[in-house]
């Protein structure tokens, strides 16, 4: 890399994960560790990474956006990585996004793909999506079948971020695992740290944008990142503040009173369903034997977050790794096959807990989607 990069971790209980997200990096790129008073032993187990890894320790946990930024200023790196404790680089991937942000002078950051596990079937969103009024509120409607899950613009852009290997230019990205240009970071102020646990990301690249920095999803480069091994009982909480602090900083009271609403109620929902057995789900459908098949699937009826693979002959089982979003919730889902013409998408379909995937006739149909 002719750049210097440092990748800043922010760690907090996070011992089971953080051996392998630091070996993951290498060698050849600076590594600082802000620790968020952990009671686990991962500071310790990161100090002996050193003399590689530098490790900062706040006196109490300060959240994800403060940890980020005192890992910016303790660096001088031009480009940073910012890397989850329970994510890790594909081989490749720093090298990868190193070498966009270079040959790509107006980028203010960029994103990689990011699989659930090593078995790199299944991938997650990257392109968080703000909460609007309309998308919740359409919510339950879609769910009984009285609307249909749209193919919208973002949609697209997940789509072609799931199964196309070209730059994508996103309104927004992950912080999960994202590489921020210094100057373009520094320039909008760093991450808000009034934002203790999620929409950090969200407001940043709201902020990059705004800057005229642009934004991008590399999906030739790949991380692994297992979606809510950093959490902690009280997430679900921060979830629903941090969301009502975004959309009220923008001006939207309206969507901010729905979205808590819905988190809280989502949360107790959780808290009821979470000893059903979640082992045996599988997705089928009527297919040609050694087709290929894209497969989506969420557990909102209109995919504003969501997982996709590449399958062949039904069924497919579905992931233990899956859990975070399909945890005691109906899971929704379509699939696509390849036609002359582009790929054609089936109707909305349902996995009832426990069940294997089915038709849901009030909302199934064709959908036919031109990308790739």
């Amino acid at each position: 890399m002719s750049v210097p990069v440092c990748v800043v971790v922010p760690l907090h209980d996070g011992a089971p994960w953080i051996q392998r997200c630091l070996a993951s990096v290498g060698e050849a790129a600076e590594v600082v560790v802000v620790d968020n008073a952990s009671t686990d032993g991962g500071p310790e187990l990161a100090r002996s990474l050193a003399p590689r890894v530098r490790l900062i320790a706040n006196p109490s946990n300060w959240g994800f956006a403060a940890a980020c930024n005192r890992g910016v200023a303790a660096s001088s790196a031009p480009l940073v990585l910012f890397l989850n404790q329970d994510a890790c680089l594909l081989p490749g991937a720093l090298e990868a996004l190193c070498r966009f942000m270079e040959d790509t002078p107006d980028a203010g950051a960029v994103g990689p793909r990011q699989w659930i596990d090593e078995a790199l079937v299944w991938q997650w969103s990257v392109v968080p999506p703000p909460p609007r009024v309309g998308s919740l509120l359409l919510g339950p409607l879609a769910r009984r079948g009285l609307v249909r899950a749209p193919l919208d613009h973002e949609a697209r852009i997940r789509w072609r971020i799931w199964f196309e290997d070209e730059p994508v230019e996103v309104p927004r990205l992950s912080g999960g695992c994202l590489m921020v240009r210094r100057r373009a970071f520094e320039s909008v102020g760093g991450f808000d740290e009034g934002y203790f646990l999620f929409f950090e990301d969200v407001d940043v690249s709201d902020r990059l944008r705004a800057g005229r920095w642009r934004l991008f999803a590399l999906p030739s480069a790949g991380a692994i990142h297992h979606v809510g091994g950093g959490r902690t009982s009280w997430a679900e909480a921060h979830l629903a503040t941090s969301g009502r602090r975004y959309l009220r900083a923008r001006g939207r009271p309206l969507a901010a009173a729905v979205w808590e609403k819905r988190v809280r109620w989502r949360a107790r929902r959780a808290g009821r369903t979470s000893t059903v057995p979640q082992e045996g789900r599988t997705l089928d459908w009527d297919a040609a034997p050694g087709a290929s098949h894209r497969l989506e699937l969420s557990a909102d009826p209109l995919f504003s977050f969501g997982a996709a693979a590449v399958w062949g002959s039904p069924p497919c089982p579905l992931p233990k790794a899956l859990s975070p979003i399909t945890a005691g919730r109906v899971i929704y889902w379509r699939v696509a096959t390849p036609r002359q013409e582009g790929w054609e998408w089936s109707g909305l379909r349902r996995c009832p807990i426990g069940a294997r995937g089915e038709r849901d006739d009030r909302g199934s149909g064709v959908a036919v989607c031109g990308c790739g």
